[in-house]
């Protein structure tokens, strides 16, 4: 079975038995194919002759890697402990450079962003394999980062590769992309308990009782939003502070930051339409379709959105905004491309000159 199996799914090899050279070899690479981001490491636990077991492991590793055994073993546990602080606070230093409280969003630089993600696809690793060893606490004095603050920096770095959150100066920035940290989770646990937060609230400002603690805690609880879904969070509360939303019993925070999601849709593609001079429910069927540059016009179905333009209410918008009188050719030009631009990027809010 040692010399003949090999599974991805193998985490944990339990051995009772001394083995030496190729043997340790065999039977180690049992364990070293990466699955996904719960077994991104092998582990392996021997119980006869420890002693003489470490001895013969590393006597095997520097046979078969000439003397060059970097990076086959994870360090212990103290040790990542440490790299993991020292990582989380380079990390902090570029938000905190930036201004940016409680990692609510990512620096503007690029070159910023493009250091955060190479600092915490590193770190990632790091609390990946510190969680499979034996004695990992998030709560512990030894590390500095706590589970909440890793799940923002998770979702911050996840959005470095959201195509709608990105400008279109960022398209040639090359960030590498982790497939671990991507697969993260973040969501299920910080969400129940904002949506318990949200009701809270709303029961404070009914009983006109004091509110200010748990509008503080909502508020930090935003930062493992989306940078999107903060905007929306920002109106929900404004909108219930001032009267203007009751919550119902069914719905949950996240149910409203879903509804006003679609209204701002609606709202960004009406404005558009509207401002621009397009046909809105082509506009409005086009953006249902998830497309990207190299089949924006598959079948010719774009088409017919970019031929619905209205000359005359595209012509009074772009030369509100360049001041001077342009020809009917740069209009259609700058129209066609600022449409590519919006519905390439599922929409956004169009200022109206």
């Amino acid at each position: 079975m040692l010399t003949g199996f090999d599974s991805k799914w193998i985490n944990t090899l339990y051995l009772d038995k001394l083995l030496k050279f190729e043997g340790v070899i065999q039977a180690f690479s049992r364990t070293n194919r990466i699955f996904d981001s719960e077994k991104p490491y092998g582990i392996i636990k021997y119980f006869r002759y420890p002693h003489i077991m470490e001895r013969n492991i590393e006597e095997a590793f520097n046979l078969y890697s000439g003397n060059k055994s970097f990076g086959i073993f994870v360090d212990e546990l103290l040790k990542n402990l440490q790299s993991i602080n020292d990582l989380f606070s380079r990390i902090k230093t570029i938000f905190t450079n930036n201004e940016i409280e409680n990692f609510v969003k990512l620096p503007s630089d690029n070159e910023e962003k493009a250091k955060f993600a190479q600092l915490f696809a590193k770190m990632n690793k790091i609390v990946i394999a510190s969680k499979l060893q034996h004695g990992f606490d998030w709560n512990s004095d030894d590390i500095h980062l706590n589970e909440k603050t890793f799940k923002i920096l998770a979702k911050r770095y996840q959005e470095l590769f959201n195509y709608e959150s990105r400008n279109k100066e960022d398209y040639n920035i090359a960030f590498d992309i982790d497939p671990i940290c991507m697969e993260i989770h973040t969501n299920k646990i910080d969400s129940d308990y904002l949506n318990n937060q949200f009701k809270k609230y709303f029961k404070a400002i009914q009983e006109n009782s004091k509110a200010e603690n748990i509008y503080e805690e909502i508020h930090k609880c935003f930062a493992t939003l989306s940078q999107e879904d903060q905007k929306f969070a920002e109106n929900i509360i404004h909108d219930l502070q001032n009267g203007d939303l009751f919550v119902e019993d069914n719905k949950t925070f996240t149910d409203y930051i879903n509804e006003y999601k679609i209204k701002n849709k609606k709202d960004q593609i009406h404005n558009f339409a509207v401002t621009i001079g397009y046909n809105e429910e082509l506009l409005r069927e086009f953006i249902k379709i998830k497309t990207n540059e190299s089949n924006l016009n598959e079948y010719g179905r774009f088409e017919p959105l970019r031929e619905s333009l209205n000359i005359k209410i595209a012509t009074i918008y772009f030369e509100n905004k360049y001041g001077k009188k342009i020809s009917d050719q740069i209009v259609k030009r700058d129209a066609e491309n600022l449409l590519k631009k919006f519905v390439l990027n599922g929409g956004f809010d169009i200022k109206k000159k």
